[in-house]
């Protein structure tokens, strides 16, 4: 076979296999190449929804503009943006977003107080804040310090609120008064309607000041609960917690939620402002501390000394006043014997003095006698 005829026969054959190659390439394309718009749908970030209610400044409220806004908002959104999340966050009264969540209808709320009862309900994060409640009551009425002075009153909580399932909870014996918000509970008390108001007592003193309502004041923070607020998600929602939880510590290492604190509540907390001088306080403290330490073993052990030396010469005083009194003794003895014998000679010179009288008068009388 001649070397063109060989030649021609290997191009052929090439070509047969490299036609049946490409074939089979693009019967292959469907299966690696997505549909349009399927890669898109992919990269796509699923949006969480995310509920906040209407009354609850600093935490959450909404501004003149009707958008939801507060320290909450703020925190979840930079959560989000430390991991990349997308969020949508709708309004409603507390006891609306509540709900939804329960029957997941939404994803997440930014700010709920963890309590037994709502674990059953849905799942926490890690806690962000914590806050402390108190009882509201009108001007010239005593102070409620505590559930068990509430006992028999008409307290006004908000609906579904942490005080309410609080007070639930205990069992509370008394009459409770629901209400949708803060603003509105605060308002009944203050007309005289009802006994006290329940909430969170920077959030209630909050709302007195931005309502303007008159003749209430806040009692002590009551010690049966405090409110420890974490994210909440819908129960069983593991992946989001999770996201929530990382987002929560980066933000938390990164500073970003120092500067949130330091907007929404710190001008309702003056201890923390005072935080970036805690270090050196503390180390000049502790130096204070060590300093007068110091001076303290220094002054015991001179007052160790001289409480010795005080010992030794009270002792030596003792000694000497031992002394003193047994001399004393000895003397008033000696004293006490020389009167006596004195009083014994004195009685027998008087006796004696009286026989001599005697004597001389029986002289006398016989010498009378003699001479008649």
């Amino acid at each position: 076979m001649s070397p063109l005829i060989n030649i021609l026969k290997y191009w052929k054959e090439f070509f047969s296999f490299y036609s049946v190659f490409l074939l089979c390439m693009i019967s292959a394309v469907p299966f690696f190449i997505p549909a349009a718009g399927t890669a898109n749908a992919a990269d796509e970030i699923p949006e969480i929804r995310v509920g906040s209610e209407l009354e609850f400044p600093p935490y959450a409220f909404t501004d003149d503009q009707g958008r939801p806004a507060g320290f909450s908002i703020d925190l979840i959104k930079a959560v989000a943006d430390a991991m990349g999340l997308s969020i949508r966050i709708t309004t409603g009264p507390w006891n609306v977003v509540w709900n939804d969540l329960v029957e997941g209808k939404l994803d997440a709320l930014p700010i709920v107080a963890k309590l037994p009862e709502r674990v059953k309900l849905v799942d926490f994060s890690l806690p962000h804040t914590e806050t402390f409640d108190a009882f509201f009551v009108r001007k010239g009425e005593g102070e409620i310090q505590n559930v068990a002075a509430a006992r028999n009153k008409e307290i006004v909580v908000m609906r579904d609120d942490a005080a309410h399932h609080a007070l639930l909870d205990m069992n509370f014996e008394g009459k409770l008064v629901l209400v949708d918000t803060i603003p509105e509970g605060l308002d009944l008390v203050s007309k005289g309607k009802y006994d006290a108001f329940l909430c969170s007592k920077l959030i209630g003193t909050l709302a007195i000041k931005k309502h303007e309502t008159k003749g209430l004041y806040a009692g002590p923070p009551i010690p049966d609960y405090k409110r420890t607020f974490s994210f909440a998600v819908k129960k069983g929602d593991d992946n989001l917690l999770e996201k929530l939880n990382q987002g929560l510590l980066i933000i938390k290492t990164n500073g970003v939620y120092d500067r949130l604190y330091e907007k929404w509540l710190s001008a309702n907390d003056p201890w923390r402002k005072f935080t970036k001088y805690l270090l050196p306080t503390v180390i000049t403290l502790i130096t204070a501390i060590f300093v007068g330490s110091m001076l303290l073993l220094v002054l015991q052990r001179q007052v160790r000394r001289r409480t010795c030396e005080l010992d030794e010469a009270n002792a030596m005083l003792n000694v000497a006043r031992l002394e003193l009194e047994e001399r004393v003794e000895l003397r008033t003895r000696e004293l006490t014997e020389a009167n006596r014998n004195l009083q014994t000679e004195i009685a027998e010179r008087k006796q004696a003095e009286k026989e001599r009288e005697r004597l001389v008068e029986e002289l006398a009388r016989s010498n009378k006698e003699l001479k008649q």
